[in-house]
C-alpha cells in the first residue's frame, strides 16, 4: 500500500474508520484537534474589524461612553460580551427612531 502523509484532521478520522470496516490496520491513528479557544478580550482594532467600522469609529464610541472598555496593564482591551452590548444598544436605538 501507499503510505500517506499523516494529518491531524476530521478526514483521518474517516480513513480510520473506512480501515477498520475494510479489516485493514493503520500504525498511526490521527485524532482531530480541537479549535483554538476564542479570544473573549480583543483589541479596539480587532472589535472594530468584529463590528464592521474602523478603528477611529470605536475609539469614537469608547470616549463617548457608548462601548466599554477594560484596563490591562497599558492596554485598553473589549470584552466580547461589551460588543455584544454595544450591538443590542444599535439595536435599540434603531427601534427608537
Amino acid at each position: 500500500t501507499q503510505n500517506k502523509p499523516l494529518t491531524c484532521g476530521v478526514a483521518d478520522v474517516a480513513d480510520v474508520a473506512d480501515a477498520q470496516t475494510q479489516g485493514k490496520k493503520r500504525d498511526h491513528v490521527s485524532t482531530p484537534t480541537a479549535p483554538p479557544p476564542t479570544r473573549r478580550l480583543l483589541r479596539v482594532e480587532d472589535a472594530a474589524t468584529t463590528l464592521g467600522f474602523k478603528r477611529s469609529t470605536a475609539y469614537e464610541e469608547i470616549r463617548r461612553g457608548r462601548l466599554r472598555t477594560v484596563q490591562v496593564g497599558r492596554r485598553r482591551l473589549i470584552p466580547t460580551e461589551y460588543i455584544e452590548e454595544y450591538v443590542e444598544l444599535l439595536k435599540r436605538e434603531s427601534h427608537n427612531h
